[in-house]
């Protein structure tokens, strides 16, 4: 088959029938974890729909400290490219070595995590809303930030628009969504800490460029690893804990410029933060 051919089959999984797109998965992990990859592999590809090839993106060292070890198993995996390279930004790896591979603007992105096994439709339903929605993001999970409690109300449900996309639950954007430059620039102007809330940053920079984010329903239920909870280095116990990390870079958002020059240039996720202060 050619991508220049047309259409491919149902099964598949170029689901709505249309003239087909190029769509990669991308994922990261850390040194702890690279034994455990395929598990997490295994639920991809066993998936109803194919991804036209799968990304592993590493950096150097991981937080600039563990170097890792990479299995001769790996080599092995047909349609997936290891990225090594640069200096750990952080779980934004999951995703930001391919913009610089993937530059067609209507590629499809979906991010997974490496301590989720996901059910067989996971590709296949983010496909079909992508498919549909061309100009919008979606993830089986997302949350609105509040001023109430822990400051984070989960949404769920097909095509529930939320404030934030969350990575665990896989994601999928398109190549035009994002603005390299401008997120690596982000990046380099906010905190170190922030650089373990991908969430955040991921769905803030998108924000800013007009593009909407909805959940969407899965048939199948996301299976947690147990080594999520196991390591010491997972991004629940970095920094008081997602929750927390969340909610000070939500303020940081707000009080990082000036009030004024806030309203002017704000993103959407900006201003629903300041919104909520009022």
């Amino acid at each position: 088959f050619q991508a220049e051919d047309g259409i491919r089959d149902l099964v598949r999984s170029r689901g709505l029938g249309d003239v087909y797109k190029r769509q990669v998965l991308t994922l990261t992990t850390s040194p702890q974890r690279m034994h455990h990859l395929p598990k997490v592999l295994d639920s991809i590809f066993n998936q109803l729909a194919s991804p036209d090839a799968i990304y592993l993106n590493l950096p150097k060292r991981y937080r600039s400290r563990d170097i890792y070890i990479i299995p001769d198993w790996l080599s092995d995996v047909q349609q997936l490219t290891l990225q090594q390279q640069g200096d750990d930004l952080g779980p934004v790896m999951k995703i930001l070595p391919v913009l610089e591979v993937e530059t067609d603007p209507d590629t499809l992105l979906i991010t997974i995590d490496d301590d989720v096994r996901y059910p067989p439709d996971t590709i296949l339903a983010l496909q079909t809303a992508a498919q549909a929605n061309p100009k919008s993001a979606f993830g089986s999970r997302g949350f609105n930030f509040t001023n109430i409690g822990q400051h984070l109300e989960p949404v769920r449900g097909e095509h529930a628009p939320c404030h934030v996309l969350q990575g665990y639950g896989a994601c999928a954007y398109r190549r035009h969504n994002f603005n390299t430059k401008i997120l690596l620039n982000s990046l380099a102007a906010q905190p170190q800490s922030f650089r373990f809330s991908d969430d955040v940053i991921l769905s803030n920079h998108i924000a800013s460029r007009g593009v909407a984010r909805y959940t969407i329903e899965l048939a199948g239920r996301l299976q947690h690893m147990p080594w999520g909870d196991e390591d010491s280095q997972s991004l629940k116990f970095v920094d008081g804990g997602t929750h927390r990390r969340y909610e000070k870079m939500r303020q940081w958002l707000i009080k990082a410029v000036s009030y004024t020059h806030l309203r002017a240039h704000e993103t959407v996720l900006d201003l629903v933060c300041r919104l909520l202060l009022e």
